[in-house]
């Protein structure tokens, strides 16, 4: 979510300033933030700032008619009842921590202007993994299913598949009547009721409790969902707490689709391989990211050489994490934030410096 303009309206001074205080000292990154005191000087704020008033958090003291037009979006900040003329509009109950306001008027906003949302806002509530690679044969489905299990063992984990040709039911234990086609179809929908839906067609694996779908009935029924609709569904997954930890198997086709799904988690396995056709792959990838000043989308690679087999020189392996599939140890590292996030291959290293910006910028 780009940064917002936020005018914060309250007649009680104190509590406005150190709600200001508050968001400009932790969450400079998200807002602009001013606060006022009466409806005149809102107007006034308004006719006279660069910036239209994206968010206004207004107390119901000061809203009137001559407000309704003043911000894209009006919050009510309420400490307790709200008018009968003002229960449209969402609200945002005063007497919390500043960490939950925050999070409430991301929601808020989110169900308001859907399109400019980023789930990994969210992050907190759900965290999502998703894992890509461009290589075939990479073990990008294996690690999937493997990091799902690791993180089931300690809170609510589900595993969710966007390849078109998929064999979940083949991973994890369990069955259901229910398969991925049915609930592509409240997706489809936009259902409101989108969550209690998919609560009801999840499978519990028997052994490792990894939440999971049955395959779609048949391949084509992914390619029916666009982007808007995915990013509606990662942010009803991130927003109402049905898991705790999610990871995505986003497949080998970097979609629009796909780029909307990388923007929702809060980091991407790149599983690669130690040979020279993972090498141009990678590469490939790289430059059509740069070029399509795709910056956001690559700050959350996480590369990762799988199946290593002694090929390259280990003082250019080192900046890359390795993996042996079945040593848990390895898997848990991939879930940290400390991982140096670049290639390593020679031909690569004219990338190095340009990623290294992009990381520190971010």
């Amino acid at each position: 979510m780009a940064k917002k303009n936020l005018l914060i309206a309250d007649g009680d001074t104190n509590y406005a300033q150190n709600l200001e205080r508050y968001l400009r000292n932790n969450h400079s990154d998200k807002y602009f933030v001013n606060s006022l005191f009466d409806q005149e000087d809102i107007i006034s704020f308004d006719e006279h700032s660069e910036r239209k008033i994206d968010i206004l958090l207004i107390t119901p003291e000061l809203f009137g008619d001559r407000i309704k037009k003043c911000a894209s979006v009006i919050m009510i900040l309420s400490g307790g009842a709200i008018p009968i003329h003002l229960e449209a509009y969402p609200v945002i109950l005063k007497y919390q921590s500043g960490e939950a306001i925050v999070q409430s008027i991301i929601k808020k906003y989110v169900e308001c202007v859907p399109h400019e949302f980023d789930v990994s806002d969210l992050a907190g509530q759900c965290e999502i993994t998703g894992v890509f690679s461009p290589v075939g044969g990479s073990g990008k489905t294996t690690i999937a299913a493997a990091m799902a299990r690791l993180y089931a063992m300690r809170h609510k984990t589900l595993f969710f598949s966007v390849e078109q040709l998929q064999y979940t039911e083949q991973i994890f234990a369990g069955g259901s009547n229910y398969d991925m086609s049915d609930f592509l179809y409240y997706v489809h929908k936009k259902d409101k009721d989108i969550i209690p839906n998919l609560n009801k067609m999840l499978i519990r694996d028997e052994h490792t409790g990894v939440a999971f779908l049955n395959s779609p009935q048949c391949f084509m029924d992914i390619n029916n969902i666009d982007s808007e609709k995915w990013v509606a569904f990662f942010m009803a997954i991130a927003s109402y707490g049905l898991v705790n930890s999610m990871v995505i198997d986003l497949g080998s086709f970097l979609s629009e689709s796909v780029i909307e799904m990388i923007s929702a988690c809060k980091r991407v396995v790149v599983p690669v391989l130690d040979d020279r056709m993972s090498l141009m792959k990678v590469n490939r990838l790289i430059h059509d990211l740069l070029k399509m000043d795709r910056e956001v989308v690559m700050r959350k690679f996480v590369y990762v050489l799988n199946k290593y087999n002694g090929t390259q020189p280990h003082n250019e392996i080192e900046i890359f994490k390795t993996l042996v599939l079945d040593e848990s140890n390895a898997l848990e590292a991939i879930g940290g934030d400390a991982i140096t996030q670049r290639p390593f291959w020679r031909e690569l290293i004219e990338f190095v410096g340009l990623l290294e910006r992009v990381k520190n910028n971010g």
